[in-house]
């Protein structure tokens, strides 16, 4: 997660710093699929903004975003679908922005995007700033 509140001027810092840093490129290296799920708006902006700090921060490979997918200047053009009821996801790599449909958004990139050669997951981590979504997840799985 980006800390704005921890910022030095405008530049970005991952909460919890070198740590949160190691730990991240640890849990892929040991092979852990990592995935955001944004509650923002599921939007070209919302993607291209999360793809800018992600590659400031050094981190876009650890959610399958190419450092050519990075570049500055670079499109970014997400995957729409809109889910049963409606409900818009947008995605590029592992990077999903669904507003508060977080449990449908992981539903959707478990059955239609996570690589087909990848057992079902036996775990699941989920980390958020608002117990709600913990707990809608919790209920959901």
């Amino acid at each position: 997660q980006v800390d704005r509140t921890a910022a030095v001027g405008q530049q970005l810092k991952l909460r919890g710093g070198k740590a949160s840093h190691s730990a991240l490129q640890q849990m892929h290296a040991a092979g852990v699929t990592l995935l955001i799920i944004t509650a923002q708006s599921p939007s070209v902006q919302t993607l291209a903004n999360l793809v800018g700090e992600l590659r400031y921060l050094g981190i876009q490979s650890l959610f399958g975003i190419s450092d050519g997918d990075a570049e500055v200047g670079l499109p970014v053009v997400p995957d729409y679908v809109a889910l049963d009821g409606g409900i818009p996801i947008a995605r590029l790599a592992n990077c999903l922005a669904a507003r508060y449909n977080k449990p449908e958004a992981l539903q959707y990139w478990l059955e239609s995007c996570a690589p087909a050669e990848a057992p079902p997951p036996s775990r699941l981590v989920f980390l958020d700033d608002s117990s709600d979504n913990v707990v809608s997840m919790f209920l959901q799985y």
